[in-house]
């Protein structure tokens, strides 16, 4: 067998590794469960009550979700830091800050 051959043998081999390595696998899905009434051997039985409700005066209070917008202390604040921010000079090519000129 001369080289040429070699390779389309070594490359058939590859891509045929490729594509059972890339295959669908079956996964065995469990096994569903008895409905409400049914019994896992066919016989049917009544479904259990569902719970008496208890009525109560009482209603939990409303969550009320958190500002989504800081407060005006907070606003003034962050106003105040951004105002302090300088811009920062680097030579090409150094990791060290220039003076501003």
């Amino acid at each position: 067998m001369n080289h040429a051959h070699k390779r389309i043998l070594i490359a058939i081999a590859a891509v045929s590794l490729l594509g059972a390595a890339c295959a669908k696998k079956n996964v065995a899905l469990p096994a569903a469960p008895a409905g409400p009434g049914r019994h896992a051997r066919g016989r049917f039985e009544p479904a259990p009550a569902p719970p008496a409700r208890v009525a109560t005066a009482e209603r939990p209070a409303p969550v009320t979700a958190a500002p989504r917008y800081p407060n005006a202390a907070t606003r003034a604040r962050i106003d105040e830091l951004l105002a302090r921010i300088e811009d920062a000079y680097f030579d090409y090519n150094q990791a060290t800050c220039a003076p501003m000129p």
